[in-house]
């Protein structure tokens, strides 16, 4: 499935964060988000952020602009483009990873999803005291 998914995903010049970040705009925050906002929900570091965020935006898949109610923040949205972007790719992506599943039992999956939640928790407790021993520096 990664190389399946890899492959697919360079058809479309576009990474799996960068896909992540499509999806987490149009159904976590179809309004925006600030880039923390982001950060938080993919489990990523700020500068590793920061550097997906350019990138997206000078293929204009996403728009950063004042934040509403921050005005020290940036918010982050979905560009029409990359609203599009997300429409093809989202059918065919979800198929693979249908095909990935298939012969997996509930039990099984309902295991794995377990598992992949303990590693995003125990991921993000390791970057807060990576991040708090880098601000204390």
């Amino acid at each position: 499935m990664g190389r399946s998914a890899d492959q697919f995903l360079r058809g479309y010049d576009l990474t799996q964060a960068q896909l992540n970040v499509l999806i987490v705009l149009r159904y976590d925050h179809p309004d925006g988000c600030t880039q923390a906002e982001l950060c938080r929900a993919l489990s990523v570091r700020a500068a590793n952020m920061t550097e997906l965020i350019r990138r997206m935006e000078s293929r204009d898949l996403i728009t950063r602009g004042a934040h509403p109610d921050d005005e020290r923040a940036w918010c982050v949205r979905l560009s029409r483009p990359g609203d599009l972007l997300l429409t093809e790719i989202e059918p065919v992506y979800y198929k693979l990873v249908e095909e990935l599943m298939v012969g997996a039992s509930q039990a099984e999956l309902r295991q794995l999803s377990r598992q992949l939640e303990g590693f995003r928790e125990r991921l993000e407790d390791l970057l807060d005291t990576v991040g708090a021993h880098s601000s204390s520096a």
